[in-house]
Parts: C-alpha cells; sequence; structure tokens
C-alpha cells in the first residue's frame, strides 16, 4: 500500500493536470505550470535538523557498545530508517555532513582498534576499509614512467633484430663502455 506521501503527491498531481486541462487562457495555463513546479518531488525527509540526526546516531552507538557489537554504516542506516544510499545522500547536504563524518570516523576508529587486536582481527576489516574508505586505505601502485618522445613498433623490432643474445644476461641487456678518444 502506498505511503500517505505519494498519495498526496498523486492527488496534486490529478489537481494541476486538470487546472491545465482545463485552462481557458494563457494566464491560467502558466498558473497551472508553476503550480505544478512547486508540486513536491520525491518522500519528504526523514531528517530536518542535524540535531534530530544526531541524537538517533547517539541512541545507536550506545545500544550497540552495550551489546558489544561492531558498529557498521548499515546499522546505522537501519537505525535511521533508511538504507545506505540515503545515508550517502544526506552526508551530502552540507548541514548533515558534520555529523554524518563524525560518525564515520567513530567507526573507523572502531574497526582500526579491531585490526591491532589478534583475537578480533579479520580479514573482512581490510576488504571493509578499502571498500568504505578508498581515499584512506588501497593498494597503491605506484609507475614511474620517465620516458619522453616516442618509438614506433617498426624502430622496437629493428632495434630488437641487433641485439645479440650474447649481449643480454637475465632479461637486460648488457652494454659495451663507452670508447674514450685518447687520441690527444
Amino acid at each position: 500500500m502506498p505511503s500517505v506521501w505519494k498519495k498526496e503527491q498523486r492527488i496534486l498531481n490529478r489537481i494541476a493536470r486538470k487546472k491545465i486541462k482545463d485552462a481557458t487562457n494563457l494566464q491560467e495555463f502558466v498558473q497551472a505550470g508553476q503550480d505544478i513546479k512547486e508540486i513536491p518531488n520525491g518522500r519528504p525527509a526523514l531528517y530536518n535538523t542535524p540535531e534530530e540526526m544526531e541524537a538517533v546516531i547517539a541512541e545507536y552507538i550506545e545500544r550497540e557498545e552495550k551489546a558489544w557489537k561492531m558498529l557498521t554504516i548499515t546499522g546505522l542506516a537501519l537505525a535511521l530508517g533508511m538504507d545506505r544510499r540515503n545515508l550517502l545522500e544526506y552526508s551530502k547536504k552540507d548541514n548533515f555532513f558534520p555529523i554524518i563524518n563524525k560518525y564515520r570516523q567513530v567507526l573507523l576508529n572502531q574497526v582500526e582498534q579491531a585490526l591491532t587486536d589478534k583475537s578480533k582481527f579479520t580479514p573482512w576489516q581490510i576488504f571493509y576499509l578499502k571498500n568504505n574508505y578508498k581515499q584512506d586505505y588501497q593498494d597503491k601502485i605506484e609507475v614511474d614512467n620517465k620516458h619522453s618522445g616516442s618509438i614506433s613498433l617498426l624502430e622496437l623490432s629493428r632495434l630488437a633484430d641487433t641485439i645479440d643474445e650474447r649481449d643480454v644476461i637475465e632479461g637486460e641487456l648488457i652494454e659495451d663502455p663507452p670508447i674514450e678518444d685518447n687520441a690527444s
């Protein structure tokens, strides 16, 4: 069964469409269009202020810590009555970002502390950090490519033909030392 806000939205849409259909002049038509723009889109916000959200977050943390459970982003989202994606959308709002970021730091601290305790360590923690805190925890592969200029495959092929197998030891080319000019 659709929630109340969906029913309200449908009713408002029907009224606006009827106004457009019944418009007899340009002014009524324009007014009906403005009425449509004022119809709220989507579900109303669950939390209007960061303080409301912070109270629920504090309650969730206290409840989980008393039960000796690990804090999770999904657990927080469920406590707030939403899913992870909605929580991410809230974190994009300037007024909610600080409280959600603060909670994420509490969670990160808990996971990092568990990493140092051998009795609580699991590979899941590493996976969790790499996927939820990508900017801080990732396997880095640094490639130093200082080649400037270009070389074609044809030139590379010709160069390969000039190298004698005796000049290569363990994959490295042994170059002859430069000949010094002793003519002076």
